[in-house]
């Protein structure tokens, strides 16, 4: 007598986990062109506001600069004076702040 064996197996399509495999390196691209969008809108930012900041700190470092050169060319100044300068100079810097926020 003669024998037969026959084994029957259901086989994965290519095209199947191919496309899977498409579809998450496609995500994993598309997030990395979004994080260089971001990082170079971030950039930018800092290209347009750091010359901003700088004559800012400048305008601070001046003025400073100067309340203390009175201060000790006039040693009799009020405290009351140079207190309010501070204060005058420290609503400044935050209104700079706050205006470059919106």
């Amino acid at each position: 007598m003669s024998y037969i064996d026959v084994n029957l197996q259901e086989t994965k399509t290519v095209g199947k986990d191919a496309g899977v495999c498409w579809i998450h390196s496609k995500s994993a691209v598309d997030g990395l062109i979004e994080f260089g969008k971001v990082l170079a809108n971030i950039i930018i930012w800092l290209i347009i506001f750091i010359p901003l900041w700088a004559v800012i700190w400048a305008i601070v470092f001046f003025v400073r600069r100067c309340e203390r050169r009175e201060r000790a060319r006039l040693p009799n100044r009020s405290q009351e004076f140079s207190e309010e300068a501070d204060r005058v100079v420290s609503l400044f810097y935050i209104f700079c702040s706050i205006s470059t926020m919106r």
